[in-house]
């Protein structure tokens, strides 16, 4: 089952609740939860990366191919109250793929039973405590680990463009037409993508191939202003993602059994 974890106050410690101790060695976090976990603003966060400090590990996931959503993030590693002469990159045995492959795995609570061994290495490596429920638990509250569904929102990118001359004035039919062309993609807008995403975010993103962002599942190649179909209101992209969500691709999505399963869970959980 895909969590939604509320975030626990600002508290740059790594001490845990009964005096124990969390990721010992340094923990990765998101950059812009990193800034409101130590209480320093984004632009000082940014500066202290500018400027290089030794006590802070700064790395973008789609540089260590991250699994998605993780890749399209920037991370900071970092010990809370630490010692002197303590130096980020010396210390992490855990590197931010294989620590946001732990995140995404355990996002799913269907996978805390039968752990797979290496995610259970990982996650003893970085947090120093054994993967039990309750620790999993603890790690997602104490913010080391990171749910898919509690990462920021962040829109699609296009990719770098040569700046474009000054633009030519244009006709009030003109400008209407290029207003319809830049119509937002409505995405694959499926209700099996919706139902089962809520409680298997992975295998979207794996075996569908899709992407969440702007508030809508979608094609990875979906740019949301492309030439947008008047009869369906998606981009060519969309479309034929929609048309792919069959049976024979995707038999997980059809199984009534486990979706009413996953989500019975969910409802328990």
């Amino acid at each position: 089952m895909l969590r939604s974890i509320s975030k626990s106050p600002a508290r740059p410690r790594n001490t845990v609740n009964g005096g124990g101790i969390i990721c010992p060695k340094g923990r990765w976090m998101e950059t812009s939860n990193a800034a409101l976990h130590l209480g320093i603003a984004g632009k000082k966060l940014k500066t202290m990366k500018s400027i290089g400090v030794p006590h802070m590990a700064f790395e973008r996931g789609d540089k260590v191919e991250a699994p998605l959503p993780y890749r399209r993030y920037e991370y900071v590693y970092f010990l809370p109250n630490c010692n002197d002469g303590w130096e980020a990159m010396k210390e992490y045995d855990v590197s931010l793929a294989d620590w946001c492959k732990v995140c995404l795995h355990l996002s799913n609570r269907d996978n805390w039973t039968g752990i797979d061994e290496s995610i259970q290495n990982h996650f003893e490596a970085y947090t120093g405590l054994a993967a039990t429920d309750a620790n999993i638990e603890l790690a997602f509250n104490e913010n080391v680990l990171i749910s898919a569904v509690n990462l920021p929102q962040k829109s699609k990118k296009e990719p770098s463009k040569i700046p474009a001359p000054p633009p030519i004035k244009q006709t009030n039919k003109e400008k209407a037409a290029k207003a319809q062309e830049l119509v937002q993609c409505l995405g694959v807008q499926s209700k099996v993508i919706n139902q089962l995403s809520e409680v298997d975010f992975e295998y979207m993103t794996g075996a569908a191939g899709l992407e969440h962002f702007k508030g809508d599942w979608r094609s990875n190649n979906c740019l949301l202003n492309q030439e947008i179909d008047e009869r369906t209101g998606r981009c060519p992209s969309c479309e034929n993602a929609r048309k792919l969500i069959q049976k024979s691709r995707l038999p997980k999505l059809f199984d009534s059994d486990t979706t009413k399963s996953n989500i019975k869970s969910q409802a328990a959980g």
